[in-house]
């Protein structure tokens, strides 16, 4: 399902009501700088989109991966080739070789982001809160652990100890703590 947000956006000049909003990208930026001071910080803006960049790189990358279990047809083959002993091999090839491969290259450049920012956050704002680039890299690195998807270990991230506790340290936030029931948090 797509996620959607409605209810946040003010009726036009004539009052009619505004459309229902899309993208999680656009909705994330825009709730961290209207209603909030610290999550989109203009002053910061650079070092936000850049963490933003290098978060929707990882994205990108594992992408095929994901998608080949879900929507093989995206990339030329049978839409039921997942289920077939030939596309479960090579989903899970694809996988366990972006953990071994790919996976060790983000972390390098997450973990720099960490130190540029004192260990804390990927950019840190001028109070030392957490941006919409926290937001966005700690709910899809959290995936990697829940155990919902095939071939991925539920302790994927275990070897990357800044990664686990930047991850703890953004779930342990008064708005987050408890909203997580599974997966690392």
């Amino acid at each position: 399902q797509v996620p959607v947000v409605t209810g946040l956006f003010d009726d036009d000049d004539n009052g009619n009501k505004p459309a229902m909003k899309g993208q999680s990208g656009a909705m994330l930026r825009y709730i961290g700088s209207k209603y909030s001071k610290t999550l989109n910080p203009i002053d910061n803006l650079y070092d936000v989109e850049e963490a933003m960049g290098v978060v929707g790189d990882i994205k990108n990358s594992w992408s095929p991966c994901l998608y080949m279990g879900m929507r093989p047809e995206k990339y030329g083959y049978a839409k039921d080739y997942g289920k077939t002993e030939q596309g479960k091999k090579l989903i899970q090839t694809m996988r366990e070789n972006w953990i071994k491969e790919e996976l060790p290259t983000y972390v390098k450049q997450l973990e720099a982001l960490l130190e540029l920012h004192e260990g804390k956050w990927l950019a840190s704002s001028s109070t030392d809160e957490p941006t919409i680039c926290d937001c966005d890299a700690v709910v899809f690195l959290r995936t990697f652990t829940k155990g919902h998807m095939d071939h991925v270990p539920v302790d994927t991230l275990e070897k990357y100890p800044k990664i686990v506790d930047y991850i703890k340290r953004f779930c342990a936030l008064t708005p987050v703590k408890g909203r997580y029931t599974s997966g690392l948090y």
